[in-house]
Order: structure tokens, then C-alpha cells, then sequence
């Protein structure tokens, strides 16, 4: 990993998972979404008038990603709307 990325995850309080299992997959995807919001969000749209604006158009873009955008590894649905893994019995929540 990168200092400076490293550097900027300290500084927004997000724990790393660099040397933890799973970590690959971590820096993976995160280049995966590098790759699409970049293009899609930050070339696209610029110059960018006010920092409010951008950080505006990064949350719409995410609210997207999330909502909208079909994912194979869970049968092309938005993860949005993903089924909990949490089935509720006599009101109590229990796993599945």
C-alpha cells in the first residue's frame, strides 16, 4: 500500500487491512471503484466551482453505486438491495 494512501485513510479514521486476511480483496476493490469513479465523477464533471459541489456529486454517485448498480456476485441486483442476512422470528432478530 501506498504511504499516501496510507497517510489518508489515518487522517479519515479508516482502519487499513493491510496484512489482515481479506486484504487483497480490499485493495482490489478499491481500485475497481477508483477506476469507474474517477472517469465517471472527477474528469467528467471539472472544473469543480466549490468543494460543497463535488463532495455533492461524490455522494449522489455513491448513492448510485449502491442503488442502481447491478452486482453478478449476488445475482445482479444493486447492492441496495442485497436481503439482509438476518431473518426476524417471534420479533427478535436472529441469523439465518
Amino acid at each position: 500500500m501506498s504511504v499516501r494512501y496510507g497517510g489518508k485513510l489515518a487522517k479519515a479514521n479508516i482502519e487499513t487491512s493491510v496484512g489482515s486476511r481479506g486484504g487483497c480483496y480490499d485493495s482490489a476493490l478499491a481500485k475497481k471503484i477508483n477506476s469507474v469513479y474517477k472517469p465517471e465523477v472527477i474528469l467528467r464533471r471539472t472544473p469543480w466551482k466549490t468543494r460543497r459541489s463535488f463532495e455533492l456529486a461524490t455522494l449522489a454517485w455513491v448513492a448510485w453505486l449502491k442503488h442502481h448498480w447491478l452486482l453478478d456476485s449476488i445475482g445482479y441486483i444493486p447492492a441496495g438491495r442485497k436481503p439482509t442476512q438476518t431473518t426476524i422470528v417471534s420479533g427478535h432478530p436472529s441469523p439465518t
